[in-house]
């Protein structure tokens, strides 16, 4: 998984386990990094992450591995949750008021930023 901009890591939470596909571990810890544009007051997060390679208070620039795609928490096979919102950073914006925003994906990016490998 990319950093999705020139970011602040607000926030980091780590997996405790890895889910056997098919089966639930719904008291496990979802892996997690939440990501801040302070310029733009634009927070990202992406939920089921596993070997998480920051921590809360780094900086990361668009493209830089920040982990990869999990299977933890309420989650029964590999995949990422991906949100996005303007407005005071929290995780759902439910407390602040955050405006949610629409996440466009790029199915054809890495044939601009060049490819990345899988260990």
């Amino acid at each position: 998984m990319l950093a999705p901009f020139e970011s602040k890591v607000v926030q980091v939470a780590r997996p405790d386990s890895t889910n056997k596909p098919g089966s639930m571990n719904r008291d496990g810890k979802t892996g997690l990094i939440l990501f801040e544009d302070e310029e733009d007051g634009i927070t990202v997060g992406y939920a089921h992450v596993r070997e998480i390679e920051v921590e809360e208070g780094d900086t990361a620039s668009r493209g830089d591995v920040v982990g990869k795609v999990g299977n933890n928490g309420t989650s029964r096979a590999p995949h990422v949750h991906v949100g996005a919102w303007a407005g005071e950073p929290d995780l759902l914006g439910s407390k602040t008021g955050a405006e949610p925003l629409q996440v466009q994906v790029d199915l054809y990016a890495s044939e601009r930023f060049g490819k990345q490998t899988e260990e």
